[in-house]
Order: structure tokens, then sequence, then C-alpha cells
């Protein structure tokens, strides 16, 4: 799947995921572009609650201007449609369209960086079950994760989010991305390594769950 049209591609990795879960598999996804998650969500072909690790909110209707499907209008596009509640944590991009669309929206909660893990969990616990989880990887503090497109400072670190994947994990979720890791720009693999560990680390709690 190598098409540079986002319609096209999100069809594609629908149908691919369509005939894993048909297949009775759990579906881990890496990106690329957040759009990807569109794909996914659409394949499982049902409303969800999805929890999003992202340094932005990706609730702008268009971005750049015309264009609906980006990396900045994921989220909005997926509540459009196929995300029924959801919960942000990281945020600390925003942009005024996109708070005064939120201010709309009762079935998003957002939640900064230095959200403590008990605000988390209580969050998390207004969601209905299992969840769609969607890790950005430039949630992560530049300094950790650099080679995203869009870093911002004041992000994550690595034990931090590896303590709030555990409360995400409970009870199981339904699918799963790694999105935004983009080597061009990384600095000695390090956030290859970074999201290829934080993947290894979902696939355990999975089997815990």
């Amino acid at each position: 799947m190598t098409s540079l049209n986002p319609e096209v591609m999100i069809k594609d990795v629908s149908k691919v995921v369509e005939g894993l879960l048909e297949r009775g598999k759990l579906v881990a996804c890496l990106g690329g572009d957040h759009t990807v998650t569109l794909g996914v969500l659409s394949g499982m072909k049902h409303p969800i609650s999805m929890v999003v690790f992202d340094a932005h909110l990706d609730y702008r209707n268009e971005y750049p201007r015309g264009d609906r499907l980006s990396h900045a209008t994921v989220l909005r596009r997926a509540r459009e449609v196929l995300v029924k509640e959801a919960v942000v944590i990281g945020a600390r991009a925003l942009s005024k369209e996109e708070v005064e669309a939120l201010s709309l929206d009762d079935r998003v909660t957002v939640l900064h960086p230095w959200a403590g893990r008990s605000e988390i969990e209580a969050a998390l616990s207004t969601l209905s079950r299992p969840f769609y989880v969607s890790i950005d990887i430039d949630v992560l503090d530049p300094s950790v994760a650099p080679g995203v497109g869009c870093p911002e400072p004041g992000g994550l670190n690595y034990y931090q989010i590896l303590d709030i994947l555990s409360p995400v994990f409970e009870g199981g979720v339904a699918g799963l991305d790694v999105v935004e890791v983009n080597p061009l720009v990384d600095v000695n693999d390090l956030t290859s390594r970074i999201a290829a560990k934080l993947l290894m680390r979902c696939l355990i709690l999975l089997t815990q769950s």
C-alpha cells in the first residue's frame, strides 16, 4: 500500500484490517502519517471508544486549507463517523479553531502532559471498553523522540508513558497503532527504537490483560 492519496490509503488499510478481524486477529498498525488510524477504524466497522496519545488535538476541520484528510484532522473525522468518545493524553499544541470546536463536543476529554495518573484513570473510567489506542510518537518530548514531523517541547518521557499505558490496557483493547515516526529526521534512530519498545510494551500488556 503505497498510495499518496489519503482517501485511497484509508480504503486500502480498511480492507486489510477488515480481513484480519474476520480471521480473529487483533490489529496493531505502524505509521507513518496519523491518517492511517482512520483506515484502521474504518475496517472495524463499528463505533468505538478511543484513547489517543498526542501532542496535538488533530481536531481541525481542514489542514491545510481545503484538505479534510490530514494528520491534523484525524480525531475530527473519526468523531464524525466512527469514534463515539475519546480521551486525548499529552496534548500541548492547540489551535483556537480546535478549542472552540471541542467546546461543543462533550465526548472528548483532553489531558495535558502534567495530568496525574489519578486524573487519567478518572477520564478513562468514563469510556466504554474495549478501547482503540493510538500513540502519536510526538506525545513524547523531542529530547526523547526527535524523529517526528511536528515536535513540541514539554512532552512525556518514556517512563511516564509506560506508567500510563498500564491502566489503558487493563481489560484489553480492540486495536492499536503507533504513528508519526519519521526516520528521515531522526537522530541515531532514537525515535524508531523508542517506538519499537513502546509497541513491544503494548503487546506485553495485551497478553496480561
